[in-house]
């Protein structure tokens, strides 16, 4: 597939918004969170797909990041280039109750949004958009768990 068909492909699974606000992937999403997506016949994250159409080839040691902590985001302006290491110190650095501090106990502030928006009549999919947890946390928060 040529990088433009690739591109336009993309672009129609992207909720495109201001570069200031994350742009949720509306395609699959693996069990972390992550959107999917096939490049030119490789399987990658969605993210690091929006890296390579957007700013193009990168460093095969580094990898792509999120200054977001959105899971879900694929926003270029909201990526960044950094090592494994990087991404576990800046993950280590989070505040608990930070949008994206997943290794974190959930507060219960959020799990009354979660529960708010999943009330509201959004799907787990736009709930993990918005808040950033596994679709997995999500369903258990909405029913009742964690």
């Amino acid at each position: 597939m040529a990088y433009d068909a690739a591109a336009e492909l993309f672009y129609s699974r992207v909720d495109k918004k201001s570069e200031e606000e994350c742009w949720p992937w509306k395609g699959a999403l693996n069990s972390s969170g992550y959107g999917t997506f096939r490049l030119n016949g490789l399987k990658m994250g969605a993210h690091a797909a929006s890296w390579l159409i957007y700013r193009g080839d990168k460093d095969k040691k580094l990898i792509v990041l999120h200054k977001c902590d959105n899971r879900a985001c694929v926003n270029p302006a909201h990526l960044y280039l950094g090592t494994y290491s990087d991404n576990n110190s800046d993950r280590a650095s989070r505040k608990p109750n930070e949008q994206g501090g997943h290794t974190s106990p959930i507060t219960i502030e959020e799990r009354i949004r979660i529960k708010e928006l999943r009330s509201s009549g959004l799907s787990l999919r736009e709930i993990t958009a918005k808040v950033g947890y596994v679709p997995s946390t999500i369903y258990k928060i909405t029913k009742g768990g964690l």
